[in-house]
């Protein structure tokens, strides 16, 4: 399994993130592996994307202003493809995908 994580059009200045199963990521305005300095909504260290064998994770790392799914704020949700992820003034965009493979490699 994999996740894939792009901002959606004009909001964020950074490349899409791709995950494996067994992988992890924290995004935030500093001290993160995805680091957004320009957005001052951002905490820290704002959210953590997990992705599982079979499953991806989102938590909330205790930010300021919260991290939203489609419109609901969360703490700790299970993600699905096409859900919308918001921290700070970022979109998420999230594809998920069951295939063992990364975006087409082998």
């Amino acid at each position: 399994m994999w996740i894939s994580l792009r901002p959606q059009a004009g909001t964020g200045n950074w490349q899409e993130v791709v995950l494996s199963a067994g992988e992890a990521i924290t995004i935030g305005r500093s001290d993160a592996d995805l680091t957004i300095p320009h957005d001052l909504l951002l905490s820290r260290r704002h959210v953590r994307v997990t992705c599982y064998r079979t499953y991806a994770v989102v938590h909330d790392l205790h930010s300021t202003n919260g991290t939203y799914l489609n419109g609901r704020r969360v703490y700790h949700s299970r993600l699905q493809t096409g859900d919308v992820m918001c921290a700070g003034l970022q979109l998420i965009c999230v594809t998920l995908n069951e295939d063992a493979t990364v975006c087409g490699t082998s």
